[in-house]
């Protein structure tokens, strides 16, 4: 697990606590140290907003632009519409301060949970969301048990929908996996 906050203490405790539980943490307090490690692979990311080199919305989105890795944002900031661009810009949970250290560590592990889930469906010959059915190996699709035509294209996009749904892709992640 990656975490990037800048209070000290705060991410000391936050490390602490998830290496006292079995994760292995990286512990930035820097955003720009952790846009250095991108390039080391992790199961989830733990990002504060508010930082004073860069901000943890601009890290949110710079790791949607290459990688499928979790992210729970942390801050201080409780309007909605900063819960709302979080969100959309692709965090998977968002964690107001104060907050308890075990709810972070529950959060962890549900956030964790979905993402072996979607990882087991990755392999998966079979996707299948409502009344929508893809075959991977024959690479046909069915809604509601009728076949669907689909070009290469659209096959690919409903594919990557399904393999991260509420996800939000934009245009260049879509390019970019499709």
């Amino acid at each position: 697990i990656s975490v990037l906050e800048d209070e000290a203490v705060l991410n000391n405790l936050i490390t602490k606590y998830l290496q006292k539980e079995g994760y292995s943490v990286r512990s930035y307090l820097r955003g720009e140290d952790a846009v250095q490690g991108l390039d080391k692979p992790t199961d989830l990311w733990v990002i504060d907003i508010m930082l004073p080199d860069i901000d943890g919305f601009t890290l949110c989105a710079r790791i949607r632009e290459e990688h499928f890795w979790p992210i729970i944002m942390l801050t201080a900031k409780v309007e909605d519409i900063d819960k709302i661009m979080g969100l959309t810009i692709g965090a998977d949970d968002y964690i107001t301060k104060p907050f308890s250290v075990k709810l972070v560590l529950m959060r962890v592990e549900a956030v964790l949970r979905r993402a072996k889930e979607r990882e087991v469906q990755k392999n998966a010959s079979i996707l299948s969301f409502g009344n929508i059915r893809l075959d991977r190996e024959s690479h046909s699709v069915s809604a509601g048990g009728r076949p669907v035509s689909l070009t290469h294209t659209e096959y690919g996009l409903l594919e990557l929908f399904m393999l991260h749904p509420g996800r939000v892709f934009t245009r260049d992640n879509l390019l970019n996996h499709v």
